[in-house]
């Protein structure tokens, strides 16, 4: 397995803990596309539910918060997908590099 798709692999493993998606995915864009789809859900929810899984997810506070002041309403799971996925990524590149 090459260091790419063992970020996928722990990527999807990661998600499935957070949030319960199916680690079935081919890609990133795949893994992207179903966090949106949560984020949207969770949008429609109510805001306490979203601030969950950013609590879960662990993404910065700050960076939650500007998001969503910043970014229209169109746009917004795309660009919280997006902070979900960079923290994700952190985590995992954190595991892989203390793995070795």
């Amino acid at each position: 397995m090459g260091p790419s798709q063992q970020v996928i692999v722990e990527l999807e493993v990661l998600l499935s803990q957070y949030l319960e998606i199916s680690n079935q995915t081919g890609s990133l864009e795949a893994i992207k596309a179903k966090i949106k789809a949560h984020i949207h859900d969770l949008l429609g929810s109510g805001m306490p539910r979203l601030m969950g899984l950013m609590y879960l997810v662990d993404v910065k506070e700050e960076l939650f918060t500007f998001t969503i002041q910043n970014t229209s309403e169109a746009e917004l799971p795309d660009a919280l997908a997006k902070l979900v996925i960079d923290r994700l990524l952190q985590k995992v590149y954190t595991r892989l590099y203390y793995r070795k």
